[in-house]
């Protein structure tokens, strides 16, 4: 394996680490406690107004407090199974098919980018961890914190990249004269493709002028 994949399982199994982790607070720690509503598990930042320092330390210590003590899957059953049962069984089918790909293809460049789609996605969709990483010692508890709030972003640009596109248009062409182009794909994995279908979705077919 050379170095640069050597590079990239590790990232890769640091993520499913923390993945891992984040399942186990998620699933354990916050959705019992979550009421047995059909809102999703958000803990957005309040707008602020400029230098409303005050409003966003009420916000961070709120976040840090956690969901509650209570436990509504116990109190409510019916109720927070129909709310957050679904969101439970996608944390674990998500987090359980990562692992299983990364055991399966742990060599495979393009396999460990699907990994870390899998797994972003999961705790994407699983939601914060409203203050539960607070029980790690130290600072440790800021990485999960970072992690679960940049998952989102993350989770569906990672598969992209495991596929290169490249489009070179002429240097010059006149508006409503058909012109042709060619699609250059680059594969970023060390093992053959197959069956691959490329469609060049064209929003905007003018090229750019860097193009």
């Amino acid at each position: 394996m050379s170095g640069r994949n050597t590079a990239a399982l590790r990232v890769t199994c640091a993520v499913i680490l923390l993945t891992v982790v984040y399942a186990v607070l998620q699933i354990g720690f916050v959705r019992p406690h979550l009421p047995a509503s059909a809102r999703p598990n958000l803990a957005r930042p309040p707008a602020l107004a400029p230098g409303d320092t005050p409003a966003i330390e009420r916000w961070r210590d709120s976040y840090h407090a956690g969901p509650g003590t209570a436990p509504v899957w116990r109190t409510d059953a019916g109720a927070w199974a129909r709310s957050h049962l679904g969101m439970v069984v996608q944390i674990v089918v998500f987090t359980t098919a990562a692992i299983v790909l990364l055991a399966l293809r742990s060599s495979d460049l393009t396999a460990q980018l699907c990994v870390l789609a899998l797994a972003l996605s999961g705790v994407a969709g699983g939601g914060p961890l409203l203050g539960a990483e607070r029980m790690f010692p130290g600072g440790t508890w800021r990485l999960l914190t970072v992690f679960t709030w940049l998952a989102g972003p993350l989770a569906f640009p990672t598969i992209a990249a495991g596929v290169v596109r490249e489009r070179i248009v002429p240097r010059l062409a006149t508006a409503g004269v058909p012109f042709s182009y060619r699609v250059v794909v680059r594969n970023q994995s060390p093992k053959p493709q197959r069956g691959l279908v490329l469609r060049d979705n064209l929003a905007d077919p003018r090229p750019t002028y860097a193009q």
